[in-house]
């Protein structure tokens, strides 16, 4: 198996997960590409230290190997390459922050450029190959809001959807009203929810939830800066 992660610049947040796969895969089978050189400040703070390594690249969307791989992990909003990838029959998971970051906001959403990448993204999110792990809950807010907005939830032109989560990387995210009618949540952590958005369950509790299919795609991504012994513990899971 192949697998390649596909980022902007090096980031000490990502070298103990690329560290882990070289482990399991092989530096063959493992390309961490980034698409940018990195600012001296930050190489003199030590974020190079895996640019020596051959699996370790700089180079482009259009790096073969983003098309060899069985599986790419892209930070990057590469939409050509995700439909490539789609049309090849490749699994393709895609990692980002929010896309409605303050000031702009959702404004963003009536550009009518960017309104238009966001509907030929919306075709890309219901390939069955392709997955979205949110940098956080709030990339997740934002991306559930967009994708039930374009599947005719017209609500959501105005308010963003009350998410329950588990936190751990890898974990669930499930819309509040699913996690009502599973019973998992108290009165207090439901207007807790109503008012914040958003709240944190346990893994055990989030398992009762019967998800859609839109929100199994995602799973909360983390920076995995924890001991390489906690990731070594979930490859194996």
């Amino acid at each position: 198996m192949k697998v390649a992660l596909l980022t902007n610049v090096i980031s000490p947040h990502q070298l103990p997960l690329a560290k882990e796969l070289v482990k399991k895969l092989g530096a063959d089978s493992y390309r961490y590409i980034y698409t940018e050189p990195l600012e001296s400040e930050r190489v003199q703070l030590g974020w190079n230290d895996a640019s020596d390594d051959q699996w370790c690249v700089q180079s482009s969307v259009d790096d073969p190997f983003l098309m060899e791989a069985d599986i790419v992990f892209s930070e990057l909003r590469a939409l050509d390459l995700f439909e490539k990838r789609i049309v090849a029959g490749k699994v393709t998971f895609y990692v980002s922050e929010r896309w409605f970051k303050p000031p702009v906001g959702f404004l963003r959403f009536f550009s009518p450029s960017y309104f238009r990448m966001v509907k030929r993204f919306a075709k890309i999110f219901d390939s069955p190959l392709f997955f979205y792990y949110p940098q956080g809950i709030h990339a997740a807010r934002d991306m559930i809001r967009l994708i039930l907005l374009l599947k005719g939830k017209m609500k959501y032109f105005f308010i963003s959807p009350n998410l329950i989560f588990d936190s751990e990387p890898g974990g669930m995210v499930a819309l509040l009203e699913d996690a009502v009618k599973a019973g998992v949540c108290s009165e207090e952590q439901i207007k807790g929810c109503r008012k914040n958005g958003f709240i944190s369950l346990p893994k055990d509790r989030l398992d009762k939830i019967e998800n859609t299919d839109l929100l199994k795609k995602i799973k909360i991504w983390g920076y995995f800066v924890q001991s390489s012994n906690h990731f070594n513990e979930k490859l194996e899971q």
